[in-house]
């Protein structure tokens, strides 16, 4: 729009009338609020119930998988931090089997668990029972602790297939999100989880105030202007807010500089671009 009005001489004309340049951009500012706070309830409810939803089918998929193992050599991944392999699988029984278990902090490998043959077992929880079974640990500086074997292990499987028995912050309500603050073995997550949701809802209002500063220099009015003005910004923010919530959710990183940095340097380029388009 902004694109469109500046192509005929509008914002010219109502500059020259007086209109100032915050007025001109008013629409673009309400219509990012009104964006910003949908987004808002969006993250805080919405897409934590969806997230679970789809680790509740993703569990389920797992689950039917293991049941039914397809034979040949295998591998796929257990969530995020854990990968499982085996060499063969006959009538629901796993032949060299194999788990790794990947640090959150760094992706660094942390333990292997291996046997010789294992099964699924399915309860109230999900594990396998493992058959001369040999277990390595690595320590926080990736020094290797003495192997470990055993004729029979139990390795818990991080796979529940129910929607409500995902304690983490990332499956985690906006008020039960707020009650994880006051729990230690959730504080660090939960204020990365906190503060990035409503960095999430800043972002519509900056990049609105953008594009529409953007379109009243490009001076034209086309699907492609528009895109060009919308799609840079955002890709911009993606590719500075993604890293900066992994070295957050390590801890190399404080939360509210991981969640909020990437919003003040795209507010920095907006005040530029004001002043700029103000002169």
């Amino acid at each position: 729009m902004g694109g469109r009005l500046a192509g005929d001489n509008e914002i010219d004309a109502m500059r020259v009338s007086g209109v100032s340049l915050r007025w001109i951009l008013f629409p673009a500012m309400l219509v990012g609020v009104a964006i910003s706070v949908g987004a808002f309830f969006i993250h805080w409810d919405a897409v934590p119930y969806a997230a679970r939803v789809q680790r509740s089918l993703r569990d389920d998929a797992l689950m039917e998988m293991l049941r039914s193992p397809p034979p040949g050599p295998q591998q796929f991944w257990l969530g995020s931090g854990m990968r499982m392999s085996y060499r063969d699988a006959r009538d629901g029984t796993f032949q060299d089997f194999r788990i790794v278990v990947y640090s959150q902090k760094d992706r660094s490998i942390a333990e292997i668990h291996s046997a010789r043959e294992a099964r699924l077992v399915a309860g109230e929880s999900t594990a396998v029972e493992m058959r001369d079974t040999r277990t390595l640990r690595f320590d926080d500086q990736g020094n290797r602790i003495p192997e470990q074997t055993a004729a029979e292990g139990r390795f818990q499987l991080p796979i529940s297939g129910r929607v409500d028995d995902v304690p983490r912050p990332k499956y985690a309500g906006g008020s039960r999100l707020l009650r994880m603050l006051d729990e230690p073995v959730f504080r660090h997550d939960a204020r990365v989880e906190l503060h990035a949701r409503v960095a999430s809802a800043m972002i519509p209002l900056v990049l609105a105030i953008m594009a529409a500063l953007i379109g009243i220099q490009v001076r034209r009015s086309s699907r492609l202007a528009g895109l060009g003005a919308s799609l840079p910004p955002l890709i911009l923010y993606m590719l500075l807010a993604i890293p900066m919530q992994e070295l957050a959710s390590g801890g190399s990183l404080d939360a509210r500089v991981a969640a909020y940095l990437p919003a003040a340097l795209l507010g920095a380029v907006d005040g530029a671009l004001f002043w700029k388009v103000s002169r």
